[in-house]
């Protein structure tokens, strides 16, 4: 995979602010992988800075695809993730009322330094297009946050077109102002993307106090196949390299990668010595001192071919 089209995977929301208050989480998608008409995982990571106003809630919604819930059972775990909470210093000043939020909001002082926790995704009510799911720490590196506890719960459900994700906070915590966090959500496996081209993504974020804020973005989905034009299945329209591509055999290229050179000698000597085993298709390719077997002689061969 392409560095750009990791870049076109992990897209940062441009951020359409309600109202003019500090109040602007950022999110980012993502599929794995981001294939047509397959299951694939759905990954969500919203933030927020040190200072701006709680979440209470969120939902996303995409204007395509669909989840697959058959098969499953109440409290089977449908996907992980993970969160860290930042030491945000922002309670004397949002206490004393001039951080813009008035004398009545109160910094989130649960946390003292930084945090990190793992989560699981249960699966707590099922209907057939929609799931009601629990979020539960299996690790924590702060007793604030003790395993076994549930600090939010998740909706998966089927829209007439495309899904919604509902994510709410079951236990609110004692402040209005966050100390910053980051956090990751994973699906795993059960959203079917629809057929190759962009997906429409909307999320709605709804702080503790004040004007929700509003995210729009769109993430590809693409074809998959063999993208290396020098593969002799090469697709031209695929935009996602599935490890599909065939080379034409190449004499002495024993690892497959299309070129016989050092690397191969190394692998055909270490054969020789007993210390890898190779494939009877690579054994017939690295004899290239044809004899039916491979051994120094198809080393010397192969030494001779690459100098010359």
């Amino acid at each position: 995979m392409t560095r750009k089209t990791i870049l076109f995977l992990l897209v940062t929301a441009a951020a359409l602010p309600v109202s003019g208050q500090t109040y602007s989480p950022e999110i980012v998608y993502e599929l794995m992988p981001p294939i047509e008409n397959s299951a694939v995982s759905f990954s969500l990571e919203v933030s927020q800075q040190p200072g701006e106003m709680d979440t209470q809630i969120f939902s996303v919604g995409a204007d395509d695809g669909y989840f697959d819930f058959s098969g499953l059972a109440q409290n089977d775990i449908i996907g992980s993730g993970w969160g860290v909470f930042l030491d945000g210093q922002c309670d004397e000043t949002y206490a004393r009322g001039d951080g813009g939020f008035g004398p009545d909001y109160v910094c989130n002082e649960m946390l003292d330094s930084e945090v990190a926790i793992l989560l699981s995704i249960y699966a707590v009510d099922l209907e057939a297009n929609a799931a009601s799911t629990v979020l539960t720490i299996i690790q924590s590196s702060n007793p604030e946050y003790p395993i076994g506890f549930s600090p939010a719960g998740a909706m998966l459900s089927n829209l007439s077109a495309g899904v919604s994700i509902d994510v709410a906070y079951l236990q609110p915590d004692p402040g209005n102002i966050t100390q910053g966090y980051s956090s990751l959500l994973t699906i795993d496996g059960l959203f079917n993307t629809p057929a190759a081209g962009s997906l429409q993504l909307t999320a709605q974020f709804t702080p503790e106090e004040g004007d929700p804020f509003v995210d729009y973005q769109e993430i590809p989905v693409f074809v998959p196949g063999c993208t290396d034009p020098t593969a002799i299945n090469y697709d031209p329209a695929a935009g996602w390299d599935d490890g599909s591509c065939q080379f034409e055999a190449v004499p002495g290229d024993v690892n497959g990668d299309g070129v016989a050179d050092v690397v191969d000698i190394v692998q055909m000597v270490n054969f020789i010595l007993g210390y890898i085993e190779l494939s009877p298709e690579a054994q017939a390719i690295g004899d290239v001192y044809p004899d039916g077997q491979i051994t120094i002689l198809d080393v010397v061969t192969l030494v001779d071919w690459i100098i010359n």
